[in-house]
C-alpha cells in the first residue's frame, strides 16, 4: 500500500494532462504515490503521449467513453493508496497541496472527503464548495442567476472559498479535485455509475455524509483548474447530461416532487435560452444559434421523457 493514489480520467484532453501529471510529480509532498490514468477512448493520441513521458503511469484505455463516474471507479478499484485523489486532467496541483490534504485527513479521522481551494488561470478563486443539492440551488445556477447575483444563495460559500483561512465543513466539493479516505470510499462504494457526467461528486459527498463522514474544504491546499474544452465541444451531450444528472440525483432519493419541479424549471430555462438564440439567428452568429436551438429542444424533450 502507498500513501496516495491519484486517479485521472481523460477524454481528448490534449497536452493539458501532461501538465497535470508534471504538477503532481513536482508537488514535493514526500508521499509515496501512484498515478493511474483511465482514458475514455480519446482520439487525440493521449495514451501515446502519456506512455512516452510517463512510462510508469498505470494506464487503462477504454474502447468507449464510459463517462466520468464509471471510469473513476475503474481507477479506484486498482488503487493501492491509503488516500485516493480524484483529479481532472486540466488541473495543476500547487506545491504542498497533496501533502496538506493528506495531513488534514490524518488529523481528522471523521472527515471522509476534502477539497482544495481552486483557482482559475487568472488567479480568481472558483466556487468549488457548495450547499447540498436542492431545487432552488440547481435552478439558481441553471437560470444564470448566480452570475447576476453571485453572493445570493451561494454567497456564504463563495465568500468562504475566497476569504477563509481555516478549513470549513461543506455539503459537497467539486470533483475536479477531491481526496477520499480509502475507508470512506470502500464504505460508500465509489461513484454511482448511473451518472455519466455532472452531479456525481454531489451524490458521492451526500452518500458519504449519510454514512457518517464529514466533507471539508481546505483553503490551505491550492490547485489551478484550466477548464478543458473537451466536453464543451459536444454541445448536445453536455447539455443532456447537465440536465438529466440532477433529475437522477433526486429520483434515486425518491423525491418525485423535486424531479417535477426541476423539469418545470428546466423548461423555463431552456425556453429563455431558446428565445436568446432566436434573436441571435438574425445576426452573424446565426449558424451557431441554430445548432444551440436544436440542442435545447432535443434536451427539453429528453427531460420530460425522463
Amino acid at each position: 500500500m502507498v500513501d496516495l493514489s491519484v486517479v485521472i480520467v481523460t477524454y481528448n484532453p490534449g497536452d493539458l494532462v501532461l501538465g497535470c501529471l508534471r504538477s503532481v510529480r513536482s508537488e514535493g509532498s514526500g508521499l509515496s504515490s501512484e498515478l493511474i490514468v483511465v482514458d475514455n477512448a480519446s482520439q487525440d493520441g493521449t495514451p501515446d503521449r502519456i506512455r512516452a513521458e510517463f512510462p510508469d503511469v498505470r494506464l487503462i484505455v477504454n474502447g468507449e467513453n464510459r463517462g466520468f463516474a464509471a471510469a473513476n471507479n475503474q481507477g479506484l478499484r486498482v488503487a493501492r493508496g491509503r488516500y485516493l485523489l480524484i483529479l481532472n486532467p486540466d488541473v495543476e496541483v500547487h506545491p504542498g497541496a497533496l501533502a496538506a490534504m493528506v495531513s488534514f485527513l490524518e488529523s481528522h479521522p471523521d472527515v471522509g472527503i476534502v477539497g482544495p481551494r481552486t483557482y482559475d488561470p487568472d488567479g480568481r478563486v472558483a466556487l468549488t464548495a457548495r450547499l447540498p443539492l436542492s431545487v432552488p440551488t440547481v435552478l439558481w445556477q441553471y437560470l444564470g442567476l448566480d452570475r447576476l447575483m453571485p453572493y445570493r444563495v451561494y454567497g456564504h460559500y463563495r465568500r468562504a472559498c475566497e476569504q477563509a483561512g481555516e478549513p470549513f465543513e461543506v455539503g459537497w466539493v467539486q470533483g475536479s479535485c477531491l481526496m477520499l479516505r480509502r475507508l470512506a470510499c470502500e464504505q460508500i462504494g465509489g461513484f454511482d455509475e448511473a451518472f455519466f457526467l455532472f452531479a456525481e461528486e454531489a451524490d458521492l459527498c451526500q452518500r458519504a455524509r449519510e454514512a457518517g463522514w464529514r466533507v471539508y474544504y481546505l483553503p490551505g491546499a491550492g490547485v489551478t483548474h484550466r477548464e478543458s474544452s473537451s466536453v464543451s465541444r459536444y454541445v448536445y451531450r453536455k447539455l443532456l447530461n447537465h440536465h438529466i444528472s440532477p433529475l437522477y440525483y433526486f429520483r434515486k432519493r425518491g423525491r418525485a416532487g423535486d424531479v417535477l419541479a426541476l423539469k418545470a424549471g428546466f423548461t423555463l430555462e431552456l425556453c429563455l435560452k431558446s428565445l436568446v438564440r432566436l434573436l441571435q439567428m438574425a445576426g452573424r452568429r446565426g449558424s451557431d444559434a441554430r445548432a444551440r436551438l436544436r440542442a435545447y429542444w432535443r434536451v427539453l424533450g429528453e427531460v420530460w421523457r425522463y
